[in-house]
């Protein structure tokens, strides 16, 4: 056999292997409708149980089995988004009743303590939607997962099953957490107010790690809980400079006349980040602290004098007048700092002082 006869054959079997492809292809296209179609089918269906079980009060079964229609892979996942993005904390009850002992539920929440992150982070989003008190203990072992993934997840869950000793653990463990976490656990706590508020007051102690009470301060920030705020700043005589810093940091949601004089005595402070997180939060308590500021703009780092003018700047026509008056200040530094941050366009120190 000559080398092309033996191209012609391999041609041929090839070309019939491509033939039975696209044959098979286009057939189980024809006789099996696509994933995502059936997906787009179930979610219209849902969508209108939906509706009708929460304007209408329709039975929350027709919702439960417009769910039993989506392709099994996507149940989960879509129910997780579904239950926390338009199912109100009322009626959560009942739908945690239709659908908490159905078969893929309990398969989802089976694969929790599962060797496969992605099996532990299905057991994470259906606790989403079926989470109950008797969970707390599954929940707690989620969100200490090493899987970021895994931990997101399970920080959905919260609001259905935390009581204050859940919160209390998620708070500890808050400090260790990646930032991405401590990001998605900052939106999700707003909606545990009260018992994270408990739990903060507590550990707002001078003897606690310093880098927990940082952070911990930089939570109370985030979720603007005053009664925490308030008690933080006790702390601005902390050892730690970045206790301090963080101290100074939150004082901007406490607009009165002793922050503005706290942050005042803040602008001395020997660390250098504290007095630039001084000024900055100065300049959000309106014109009272221009006198402070303009006393910063002699600090003899640069960082401090450049905050304490963009802060100046951000004060409105007070603090504009105390920027002209610099630039004739006999101190070089801060007349070429006051002429800079005079030059800058609005639009320009909205950028550069945005936090």
């Amino acid at each position: 056999m000559t080398a092309a006869t033996v191209l012609v054959v391999v041609a041929l079997v090839q070309g019939a292997f491509l033939t039975l492809l696209l044959m098979f292809l286009l057939t189980r296209r024809l006789l099996f409708p696509s994933t995502r179609d059936r997906f787009a089918e179930a979610r219209a269906a849902i969508d209108e149980a939906v509706r009708q079980w929460l304007v209408a009060e329709g039975p929350v079964s027709a919702v439960r089995d417009a769910i039993s229609a989506l392709p099994s892979a996507a149940r989960v996942g879509y129910v997780a988004h579904l239950a926390r993005g338009l199912v109100p904390a009322e009626q959560r009850p009942s739908l945690v009743t239709a659908l908490r002992y159905e078969p893929w539920v309990r398969q989802a929440l089976a694969g929790a303590r599962s060797r496969r992150w992605s099996r532990r982070l299905e057991a994470a989003r259906a606790l989403a939607f079926v989470g109950t008190a008797g969970d707390r203990q599954l929940l707690g072992t989620l969100l200490a997962d090493p899987h970021p993934a895994v931990a997101v997840a399970a920080v959905s869950a919260l609001p259905g099953v935390a009581d204050d000793g859940l919160v209390a653990q998620v708070v500890d463990a808050y400090p260790s957490l990646s930032p991405f976490v401590r990001g998605f656990l900052d939106l999700t706590l707003r909606e545990l107010r009260e018992p994270v508020t408990r739990v903060l007051v507590s550990r707002m102690r001078m003897d606690a790690p310093t880098l927990a009470l940082a952070r911990r301060i930089a939570l109370a920030e985030a979720l603007d809980l005053l009664p925490v705020l308030d008690q933080a700043m006790a702390l601005r005589g902390h050892v730690d400079a970045d206790v301090r810093a963080a101290v100074a940091r939150a004082a901007r949601r406490l607009p009165r006349d002793a922050t503005v004089q706290l942050l005042a005595r803040m602008t001395r402070d020997a660390d250098v980040t504290v007095r630039v997180e001084a000024a900055r939060s100065l300049g959000e308590l309106g014109p009272g602290s221009v006198p402070f500021l303009g006393g910063a703009l002699h600090d003899t780092s640069w960082r401090v004098r450049r905050q304490a003018a963009l802060s100046l700047a951000l004060l409105g026509e007070r603090g504009r007048l105390a920027l002209r008056e610099a630039r004739a200040d006999a101190d070089p530094y801060v007349r070429d700092i006051a002429s800079l941050v005079s030059g800058l366009s609005d639009g320009a120190l909205l950028e550069i002082t945005a936090r």
